[in-house]
């Protein structure tokens, strides 16, 4: 009978931690303590959390699963691009009020360049070209529905340079800009404009840029 590690619970967990760091593939560790710091600050605090108080006691510092997916939710909506080289990157908003300064590409070293952003009920999401929000970012009610998509970033078709929000749902939005009331019906765009308001209906977002 092959002989198998101890069990990863009760006072034997760090023991557990140690006798799995020892084995782990030197390769691999470098692999994990490289990308380490390419993840936002709030990721990588819950996964601290996860393997030092969640260990230690894991009835009052255990992640729960609901934490882990909406942290996972966060990731994706947090994901940007080098305009350099189009390599994936994240927004870290803790990070940018400490150092006043985007991410750097971890492919090229170029500060990634940020695209407009939306803060909408408890999510922040970067409206990169390909970017899209769902019934999950609108109504909290369907918290974690990806089935459609209800937002999508779109292209002005006569001002390339100009970006806009286009209205895939079923709702009209009320758009609120600097000192206007417009309504935009399923079909018709906003533009990325900086600090435009829109009520989505049961939910408001604020573009920022």
């Amino acid at each position: 009978m092959r002989r198998r590690g101890p069990a990863c619970s009760g006072r034997r967990a760090s023991w557990r931690l140690r006798w799995c760091a020892a084995r782990l593939c030197p390769a691999r560790r470098d692999n994990a303590l490289a990308f380490w710091p390419l993840y936002p600050t709030f990721l990588r605090a819950l996964f601290t959390r996860a393997f030092t108080k969640g260990i230690r006691d894991p009835l009052h510092g255990r992640v729960r699963e609901s934490e882990w997916r909406a942290a996972m939710v966060s990731l994706r909506d947090s994901i940007v691009y080098c305009h350099a080289c189009a390599a994936e990157s994240f927004y870290d908003a803790d990070a940018m009020r400490a150092t006043g300064h985007g991410p750097t590409c971890w492919s090229c070293g170029v500060e990634v360049q940020l695209p407009a952003r939306i803060r909408v009920g408890r999510s922040v999401v970067m409206l990169n070209h390909d970017g899209a929000l769902y019934p999950h970012h609108l109504d909290d009610a369907r918290r974690y529905d990806f089935s459609r998509v209800a937002a999508t970033v779109t292209r002005h078709p006569a001002q390339p340079h100009v970006w806009g929000l286009k209205n895939l749902s079923d709702e009209k939005w009320v758009v609120v800009g600097t000192g206007t009331i417009t309504e935009v019906p399923p079909g018709r765009s906003v533009a990325l404009a900086m600090g435009t308001r829109i009520h989505f209906g049961r939910v408001e977002g604020e573009i920022r840029v």
